[in-house]
């Protein structure tokens, strides 16, 4: 699986490799250095001397695959109560190792976004103060200095100091692979009467995820030994305390790296203190006051000591991600005989992940890794895990009418109503399903990615149908108590990813069904009309709450159903 390449020679890559570039941001910043230190990204075409592939090639991947089936069968007594005859039992294993298919969606993802040519540069995103922003002048006048001038064409070609917001791929991406485990004992039994029960296992290795390359780093002062998010994180528990300036002690980060804030009779810490205190809980934008804006200091390296100041955000497609999934499954099936037919199945499952992404939600293949100094934070329940499923389907045609064992001797106008019926019902039923109370338009941790909200006291979800209302009206209710629930939440801390998928909302179930009627018009003529009904129930199932710590007034309240009831009639004539 070569990596995808563009025919014409207009490809770039990156110098430094965007991995390169993260372990160097890492490093500078785990010796308590400066992230203008970092050597600058600049981009080169692909098959010059210094480019480089998409992503590396994948020659040597390995996937192996191995399956055993053993039939046992017992002539008498127990082995013949447990294994049956000849041929009525089957016991499976395997094992196989499955190499994901990537390039084209990761190249067009590159492309749309690569700098050198369709590249959109906007203004910084970033603090100014009310001194230095630009004075509106006119509808159609733009302030000099606000907008970066036009790149130079050709190659090498270096990322302008924008703080740039936009996405790009890890050059050192490697193939994502999964490990399929099965074992599963399957036994026949009389009047076609089948009987499976399985282990099933997924075990997924450097899957596909989002990580932000730019991020703010975790800066260490190499006097004290405290981290930023160490240093942050006690200015916002104080916040979040209501201490007030005059009793904030001094925080040897402050006062280490960024001395220039003491002033007008406040410590450094405590003018941090109020800087982020203004900002709570978006503490990116307080963090962007000071190391990029210098307002009103910057550190004692000067501005970007955290920051990088070419990006402020750079998505990056990195092979990162891991998972599991390990399930009970059972089948129960009837082959077709007496006009009847059916299977029913049950799975038991837990999947965990890094990150993930339900494919109805948005339509991608990966998820977002928020805090990329501390990934695991991320780990939970998948955004699809769900403990229990349910499916089951049958096809009978009714014993009635000619040829049956009921009205076997039917003719002409009593075959014509009573004969010729079948009936197909259907049903699926997940148990609840996870998800995040989210942190509203807040960047705790990340300046481009919103975190989820903490979980800071336990909570029961209990679908209420008139739940009363924080204020205002109420109605279905996520929740009994609302008000309960939504102080047993808060915004995230800096350096905090939140609390992921801790969260159970109902899972979506459904009754169908289909009624056929067929009409023998002459030997090979019939005429089939058939009604089919989804949701035949009509059940109200909620599958949309309103849950944001920045949402109190509402917080729980159903905002979604799944479809009601449908139904479609159709004539079919079949000679």
């Amino acid at each position: 699986m070569p990596p995808v390449h563009e025919a014409n020679g207009i490809q770039t890559s990156s110098i430094p490799g965007l991995d390169v570039w993260l372990a160097q941001r890492a490093g500078l910043a785990a010796q308590g250095l400066s992230q203008a230190g970092a050597s600058p990204v600049e981009f080169v075409l692909a098959n010059s001397a210094q480019g480089k592939p998409l992503y590396p090639n994948h020659w040597k991947d390995f996937a192996p695959r191995l399956s055993l089936a053993y039939s046992p069968h017992g002539g008498s007594g127990l082995s013949k109560f447990l294994f049956g005859g000849e041929g009525r039992t089957s016991i499976r294993a395997g094992f196989g190792l499955f190499y994901d298919l990537i390039g084209q969606p990761l190249a067009s993802s590159y492309a749309g976004s690569a700098l050198g040519f369709s590249t959109a540069l906007t203004n910084p995103a970033g603090v100014q103060s009310t001194l230095t922003s630009p004075r509106y002048t006119g509808f159609y006048d733009i302030p000099a200095g606000l907008l970066p001038g036009a790149p130079k064409g050709g190659f090498p070609q270096v990322q302008p100091n924008i703080f740039q917001i936009t996405n790009s791929i890890d050059p050192a991406l490697e193939m994502p692979y999964t490990m399929n485990i099965d074992f599963s004992v399957g036994r026949e039994f009389g009047k076609g009467w089948f009987v499976q029960g399985s282990y099933v296992g997924r075990l997924s290795r450097r899957s596909l995820a989002h990580r932000d390359v730019a991020e703010p780093t975790n800066l260490v002062d190499t006097k004290s030994g405290q981290t930023y998010f160490q240093a942050a994180q006690l200015l916002a528990k104080q916040n979040n305390a209501g201490t007030a300036t005059s009793a904030v002690a001094k925080i040897p980060f402050w006062e280490d790296l960024f001395p220039g804030l003491a002033g007008k009779g406040l410590t450094a810490t405590q003018t941090a203190y109020n800087i982020y205190s203004d900002y709570a809980p978006d503490y990116t934008s307080a963090l962007v006051q000071i190391d990029q804006a210098c307002s009103p200091s910057c550190s004692i390296y000067g501005p970007y000591a955290l920051f990088n100041a070419q990006y402020s955000a750079l998505s990056t497609f990195s092979s990162v991600g891991q998972g599991s999934y390990n399930a009970m499954q059972w089948t129960i099936r009837k082959r077709l005989s007496n006009s009847l037919t059916l299977d029913f199945n049950y799975t038991f499952s837990k999947s965990e992940d890094l990150a993930s992404s339900t494919e109805a939600a948005n339509g991608t293949y990966s998820g977002l890794i928020q805090n990329i100094w501390f990934p695991r934070q991320e780990w939970a329940v998948s955004d699809y895990d769900a403990r229990h499923l349910v499916s089951t389907f049958a096809i009978w045609h009714l014993p009635v009418g000619h040829g049956r064992s009921i009205l076997s001797n039917a003719h002409g106008v009593v075959d014509a109503i009573f004969g010729g019926w079948m009936v197909t019902p259907t049903m699926q039923w997940s148990s609840r399903l996870p998800t995040s109370v989210g942190d509203g338009a807040n960047w705790a941790t990340d300046w481009e990615l919103t975190t989820s909200g903490d979980q800071i006291a336990p909570v029961t979800t209990n679908l209420t149908k008139n739940a009363p209302a924080i204020t205002g009206t109420g109605g279905a209710n996520l929740f009994a108590n609302p008000a309960v629930a939504y102080k047993s939440f808060d915004y995230a801390l800096p350096g905090e990813s939140g609390t992921r998928n801790e969260l159970r909302v109902p899972g979506p179930w459904a009754i169908n069904l289909s009624l056929a009627k067929e009409f023998s018009i002459h030997e090979n003529h019939k005429l089939q009309f058939r009604w089919e009904s989804y949701n035949l129930t009509n059940s109200t199932v909620f599958n949309g709450f309103s849950l944001d710590v920045g949402t109190s007034p509402t917080f729980g309240k159903a905002t979604s159903t799944q479809s009601p009831r449908q139904m479609e009639f159709a004539l079919r004539y079949q000679f």
